[in-house]
């Protein structure tokens, strides 16, 4: 955003505009980056999909429609992806290419992390980035201080104020951890101070700004409610 490449209300049928079918779609022509971000955009990928063949985003636009974007709430993965997908479309480099100057070399990670991919080599974006436990607590101690890290603004103060504070509401979820606000791909705690990066098998990163703490950790715990708990 801040580099002019896009906006939050940018719609994604104008960047992907070869998918834009020729009978009108309303919700097609409504949905924004905006509503990828905060997974209100309301496609409804199957978690069955086959990722091993295929174009992941053609398999995106032509998921059913769960809602109209922004009428709904629902954790779908593959809106991470389409994230990743933009960037590679706008910039010519895949997600990870784009990242190592702007977001990983800076926390000092160096090496290149291994992050499972497309047929065309981009990052999935929503799942599959393999970091260590120090990492990633690189990464969360700098959205904690405000997108700066070793006193270098790394991502933009605005932009991680946006990120971790409700944007939506999502009240579809079971878990009660689950149910108090999403922002930008991060939680809202129950507390509702606190925020929290969130990944599958308990992968936590915990901000409580009230403490000036934060919970880092790399787990196997399946039942990631019980883990929660804990914390």
């Amino acid at each position: 955003i801040d580099e002019g490449l896009l906006t939050l209300d940018t719609k994604v049928i104008d960047i992907f505009p070869e998918f834009r079918p020729k009978k009108f779609d309303e919700n097609l022509e409504k949905m924004t980056v905006f509503h990828l971000l905060t997974m209100t955009a309301g496609k409804d990928v199957s978690v069955f999909s086959d990722k091993t063949k295929g174009n992941w985003v053609k398999q995106f636009f032509e998921s059913k429609w769960a809602f109209a974007p922004g009428e709904g709430w629902r954790y779908i993965s593959e809106n991470t992806y389409m994230c990743s997908a933009i960037i590679k479309r706008l910039t010519g480099q895949n997600m990870l290419d784009y990242l190592m100057p702007r977001l990983f070399e800076p926390l000092g990670i160096t090496r290149r992390p291994f992050w499972e991919s497309d047929f065309e080599g981009n990052p999935a974006g929503g799942w599959g980035l393999f970091i260590t436990t120090e990492e990633l607590t690189r990464f969360i101690l700098c959205i904690q201080q405000g997108g700066k890290f070793c006193g270098k603004q790394v991502i933009p103060a605005w932009y991680v104020e946006e990120a971790t504070k409700k944007q939506v509401e999502n009240p579809q979820n079971s878990e009660r951890d689950s149910t108090d606000g999403y922002g930008f791909f991060f939680w809202r705690n129950r507390d509702g101070e606190s925020f929290r990066a969130d990944g599958m098998f308990s992968q936590f990163g915990f901000v409580f700004n009230k403490y000036d703490a934060a919970v880092i950790m790399t787990c196997s715990e399946v039942f990631e409610e019980k883990t929660r708990d804990c914390l």
